[in-house]
């Protein structure tokens, strides 16, 4: 519900009036802090996920298996195209504690977070089991990891722990990709008018000093349309992005995702 800006006191009544775990009696939690909250409707969640190309990333950690964890079982059964995505009206999770845990993850990276974003605004999951008594539940974390899209760590100490954030930054990082402004080369000969391609240069991040990445090349039209060298639109009207399949003129290869291996050109 914190991703999709969603949750409201009427609809999911248990975040917003805690019990304790063990004894049921009230407990008087707050819901969340204060910033969590949409300025506007104090019932809502402000959704973190409010760009178009943003990417979103849940990192866990744990020092075991989920311990009297089935208060919102009904409530994450009830999500939006729950059965469509994670093919089950039901969590099919066998553990007594926790056994929508790798259903909700599944509904994270899979459903659309945000419909009134353009493109879809999922999240990915990363787990961290940490501590001597985190074994017995490796195979449950390792499935949960799974079925959000990411990767399960496990660190018995503070270097292995230190390692494992480093690695999913690292992972993240490689998932995300930097873009500058587009750049049309200016007529040599008269300064007035401008030639008709169009550069692009894509850059990916890294934790090192050296960003690979490539510069593209595509034909701009009289009427302001960007085209590939086949002369096929490049920018699906819908999101603003390039369309999957359109092909820089410096590039031998079909692309299928905007990744820097897509151009024969590297920049350094």
């Amino acid at each position: 519900m914190y991703f999709g800006g969603g949750a409201d006191a009427t609809a999911y009544p248990s975040a917003f009036s805690k019990s304790d775990k063990f004894t049921s009696n009230p407990n008087g939690d707050a819901p969340s802090v204060t910033a969590s909250r949409n300025a506007s409707d104090k019932t809502l969640y402000d959704s973190p996920a409010d760009q178009d190309c943003q990417k979103n990333y849940i990192v866990y950690l744990t020092d075991g298996l989920p311990t009297q964890d089935n208060e919102a079982n009904s409530r994450i059964e009830a999500l939006p195209d729950f059965s469509g995505i994670t093919g089950s009206t039901k969590c099919d999770g066998t553990e007594s504690n926790g056994k929508c845990t790798d259903d909700l993850a599944k509904w994270l990276h899979e459903a659309d977070l945000r419909a009134d974003r353009p493109v879809v605004q999922n999240v990915t999951s990363f787990w961290i089991g940490f501590g001597d008594d985190v074994a017995s539940g490796t195979a449950f974390l390792e499935k949960v990891a799974q079925r959000g899209g990411g990767k399960y760590y496990s660190a018995a100490d503070t270097a292995e722990l230190t390692e494992a954030f480093t690695e999913i930054i690292s992972k993240i990082l490689e998932q995300t990709t930097t873009f500058t402004s587009p750049t049309v080369a200016v007529n040599a000969f008269n300064r007035t008018q401008n030639l008709n391609y169009l550069y692009m240069s894509v850059f990916k991040p890294a934790s090192s000093y050296r960003w690979l990445g490539n510069i593209k090349k595509y034909r701009v039209t009289q009427d302001g349309e960007i085209r590939d060298v086949n002369d096929n639109a490049a920018v699906d009207p819908n999101n603003g992005f390039f369309e999957n399949g359109s092909q820089s003129y410096w590039s031998d290869m079909w692309p299928t995702a905007p990744t820097p291996r897509w151009a024969a050109r590297r920049v350094n």
